[in-house]
């Protein structure tokens, strides 16, 4: 099992545009693992060596080989770039902000890219407290999701800002969260 966590980090590395060497990886494990250097030619480097590239070939197997990753960002600039609102700068920045955040829980499986990129417009809205309008239509028809699914996205996410509060800060992040889903409740 140990040695499919290693593969995972070294396929995710090179998924990511940011690979590591296997030698290094290798190097790193034995390092934190044992408090010891390993020898690049030894045996038990060779055995990880083989244990990690064969759990890697496991893992490609097993997920299709399928690594193209489509993430909420050029989504929510497209969208964004469709609204009116006094300052899309500001309302953008917020957005991709809550896109970050959104990647700290399980959405990104849960949820298509496209419909996170318009939970993180709608909640970045709220947030800023200022209008945003479309030209001949309705926002609903830029967001192109349905508000259940923006309330469960949404609701998510404010859960995250939840289990960060700092004790003396959760009363008040509590009182945004409800203010924030009854407005959600009064608009659909």
């Amino acid at each position: 099992m140990e040695s499919v966590a290693y593969a995972c980090l070294f396929l995710a590395s090179k998924i990511e545009e940011s690979p590591i060497r296997l030698k290094d990886l290798i190097e790193q494990m034995y390092r934190e693992k044992k408090k010891t250097k390993i020898i690049a030619d030894g045996k038990e480097f060779a055995y990880w060596r083989n244990e990690i590239l064969e759990k890697e070939r496991h893992v490609l197997h097993t997920l299709g080989f399928d690594f193209q990753i489509e993430h909420p960002y050029a989504n929510m600039l497209s969208k964004v770039k469709q609204l009116q609102h006094e300052d899309p700068k500001r309302l953008a920045q917020f957005s991709w902000n809550f896109i970050n955040d959104s990647l700290r829980t399980t959405l990104c499986i849960q949820y298509d890219p496209k419909e996170i990129a318009s939970t993180s417009i709608y909640l970045a809205i709220k947030y800023l407290k200022t209008p945003c309008t479309v030209k001949g239509g309705d926002i609903t028809d830029v967001l192109a999701c349905s508000m259940e699914t923006i309330e469960k996205i949404s609701h998510q996410i404010l859960d995250l800002y939840d289990q960060t509060a700092k004790p003396n800060q959760s009363e008040k992040t509590e009182k945004n969260k409800e203010q924030t889903k009854t407005e959600m409740a009064v608009e659909s």
